[in-house]
């Protein structure tokens, strides 16, 4: 939930702006919500006390992206194919 409201609200906010979301960039922002998720859940199903698990799933989330910006690490872009670039079938 945590990861999609985060998403959807930074969409709009750029959409609002007139720029590019930062979303469909190459940023890890999305990722990065889903992983303090996952954290998150795995601090419950080990039954740490809720208010540890809270601090240190916003703690991983934050060092996450921290450290993603000062090593500028980004999620790989896909490149349109273009019709130039697909091979022809050999024809008999």
């Amino acid at each position: 939930m945590g990861a999609i409201t985060a998403s959807v609200g930074e969409l709009i906010r750029d959409v609002l702006q007139n720029e590019v979301p930062l979303l469909l960039r190459r940023n890890i922002y999305a990722l990065v919500c889903v992983a303090g998720g996952l954290f998150y859940y795995l601090c419950t199903q080990l039954n740490f006390s809720t208010s540890i698990t809270e601090l240190m799933a916003a703690l991983v989330v934050i060092l996450v992206r921290v450290v993603a910006e000062k090593f500028n690490i980004h999620l790989p872009v896909m490149s349109p194919v273009k019709p130039d670039d697909r091979e022809e079938p050999n024809k008999l």
